[in-house]
């Protein structure tokens, strides 16, 4: 009876032994196989797209369609524009945004406001670099270089004080809110008015006079 048992065990075991062989020969492609796995692969990596077609618009210097790298992001599709206007609204561009094919990037001119407290902003940077030169010794005031048409406190209108650097609609009507109250004595008293500090005086006070 033992000697029986032995013999199944055994037969059994071969049989199990036999079963997995045949599954793991079953599982193994064959060369053909492999091969033709191969080959699809290879014209997967071929037909992976090199370059995308993208149309660049708005503020820049080239608007129009340019193939760029797959994979390339904003800024570099902007660059092939030629890069932005001065009055593109840089804020609104997300530089870093990956670009897919067909899609279109679009950089926002400024508003008519913005594009006007830029304006001023670069005329108060201008009117600050004078008056520093000016307070140096490098620029002289004088009749072939003067600082000519000063603003008068007392009598210039709503857009002969708005031609002031940094100073808009808004301020230009403080001052003659002010004024209507009582003459400007001083060229100095302009810092009376709230929002005009001594850094803004500084910079516009050699155009200003009462």
């Amino acid at each position: 009876m033992e000697q029986w048992e032995k013999q199944k065990i055994a037969a059994i075991c071969v049989i199990v032994l036999v079963c997995l062989g045949f599954s793991m020969w079953e599982s193994k492609p064959t060369k053909l196989e492999q091969s033709s796995v191969s080959a699809e692969q290879q014209l997967a990596e071929q037909e992976k797209p090199t370059g995308i077609t993208v149309y660049v618009s708005g503020a820049v210097v080239s608007p129009g369609m340019y193939k760029i790298p797959a994979g390339s992001r904003a800024v570099e599709a902007i660059g092939m524009a030629g890069g932005m206007l001065n009055d593109a609204n840089k804020d609104k561009v997300n530089l870093a945004k990956k670009c897919k094919d067909g899609a279109q990037v679009n950089v926002p001119f400024l508003s008519a406001k913005q594009k006007k407290e830029k304006e001023q902003d670069v005329a108060y940077v201008v009117a600050a670099s004078r008056y520093k030169a000016l307070s140096e010794g490098s620029l002289q005031v004088n009749e072939g270089n003067a600082i000519k048409d000063k603003v008068n406190l007392n009598t210039a209108d709503q857009k002969r004080l708005e031609s002031l650097p940094g100073i808009g609609p808004a301020m230009a009507k403080k001052i003659i809110n002010y004024r209507a109250k009582g003459k400007f004595t001083a060229i100095e008293d302009i810092m009376q008015i709230p929002g005009i500090n001594t850094k803004k005086f500084n910079a516009i006070k050699e155009l200003l006079e009462v």
